[in-house]
């Protein structure tokens, strides 16, 4: 026998998602655009860039003045830093560690 209870949330579309966020109070100007991401992106993709920007992560009341696309900055922000990072990894390694060489004579 499972112990497992049913799972009864039922799921939200990108449109409920935004009113889901307006109404804990993340400030969202254009409310397609916000769609369009959380459908692109994806909400929980999303969450752990305003986790942060959370008065209570029991509520998930924001503080005050947060804005849509201040999570939008976090998000493009790491995402470009790991695509830096990824990159420099990608182009040392091709080229042998200075402690791999002999020492110089």
């Amino acid at each position: 026998m499972s112990s497992q209870r049913p799972y009864t949330k039922p799921a939200l579309t990108c449109e409920d998602q935004v009113a889901l966020l307006v109404s804990r109070g993340l400030t969202i100007p254009d409310p397609k655009e916000a769609a369009f991401y959380l459908g692109h992106l994806n909400y929980y993709r999303l969450c752990a860039y305003w986790l942060p920007l959370e008065v209570d992560h029991g509520t998930h009341r924001f503080r005050v003045d947060t804005t849509f696309q201040s999570v939008l900055d976090l998000y493009t922000f790491d995402r470009e830093l790991r695509l830096l990072v990824l990159d420099a990894g990608l182009l040392t390694r091709g080229c042998p560690s200075r402690h791999a060489l002999p020492p110089p004579r």
